[in-house]
């Protein structure tokens, strides 16, 4: 059902630990964007205990809108996400995680637009895409996101929890209002839940798409891995076991075929991947979810920022 059209109003919400490298350019993207269907009210920065020169990169903006919370402490990304719903009031909430870029000047029209055009709609994913990789480790988990990017988009039409990233979300009101989101949960995951079990449907919006750096080492893929194995198990406390499993299953056919894709086109890289997965799962399969885990360094640098900020 199509919306009579008006002007929505958008906050931006972005949590922020350690991220000089990335978040000047983040808000230059955002600044910039071309906009005919909404309006940015608010772009909000929260910083977790930041010990770099986050809070210097976003206080050379000037822009009016622009508004940094620096917390002294880690408090952890669900509590950031937490207090970034308190402050919103707009037709609109975008939460950004600070490590992003958006791709095109139309970026957050398209992300926002599955919402505008249908009320049912409460919560939109976007398109997450690696940035050139630098390192054949980098490579290998680069080209395993774009597989299985592929895969997911063939579920449901692109209905389903694996399209839910952190990374570039967009919640209605009706749908940002009613969430909180507990300390020691997968935040995207639960997003997903959430908005379903109030009743809305969930949107791919492959036209809004960003780019992020996949790790480019061992450790630091091991950290944002351990993450999804063990927030499978937490989500269960909030959902019910038949729902949670239900939309992590995946189809097996689908599932090979993609593999097997994977194979012929990337054959040392899926054999690399293979290998890289299983120790993972491996080392983190009993690992309780935390509510702050030490970050992934070296993604969070997607071009150089100027030094003397």
């Amino acid at each position: 059902m199509k919306r009579t059209q008006k002007k929505y109003t958008v906050s931006i919400g972005i949590p922020a630990y350690n991220e000089e490298k990335n978040i000047g350019h983040l808000l230059s993207r955002i600044l910039t964007q071309k906009v005919k269907s909404v309006v940015v009210e608010k772009i909000i920065v929260a910083s977790d205990g930041s010990t770099d020169a986050t809070e210097s990169i976003v206080s050379s903006f000037k822009d009016k809108r622009i508004r940094f919370i620096n917390h002294k402490e880690r408090r952890g990304k669900t509590s950031l996400d937490n207090e970034l719903v308190r402050l919103a009031t707009t037709d609109i909430l975008v939460m950004l995680d600070a490590d992003v870029l958006p791709l095109a000047n139309n970026f957050l029209e398209a992300l926002c637009r599955p919402i505008i055009n249908d009320h049912k709609v409460g919560l939109v994913g976007g398109r997450v895409h690696p940035a050139q990789p630098n390192s054949f480790f980098e490579r290998v988990i680069a080209y395993s996101h774009i597989v299985k990017r592929h895969l997911f988009k063939q579920i449901n039409g692109g209905d389903t929890i694996y399209l839910c990233h952190g990374r570039v979300r967009a919640f209605s009101k009706p749908v940002y209002k009613t969430i909180s989101w507990p300390l020691t949960c997968p935040e995207d995951a639960y997003s997903y839940l959430h908005c379903k079990k109030q009743g809305y449907s969930f949107f791919y919006q492959k036209k809004a798409s960003v780019l992020f750096r996949a790790p480019t080492n061992l450790l630091d893929h091991a950290k944002q891995s351990k993450r999804f194995v063990s927030g499978k198990a937490i989500l269960r406390k909030y959902f019910s076991e038949e729902i949670v499993d239900s939309s992590y299953r995946l189809p097996g056919g689908k599932m090979l075929m993609s593999s097997f894709q994977f194979f012929l086109r990337a054959p040392v890289s899926f054999i690399v991947y293979f290998f890289i997965q299983t120790y993972v799962r491996f080392v983190f399969e009993n690992v309780s979810y935390k509510r702050m885990y030490d970050t992934s360094k070296s993604t969070k640098r997607l071009i150089s920022w100027p030094k003397n900020l």
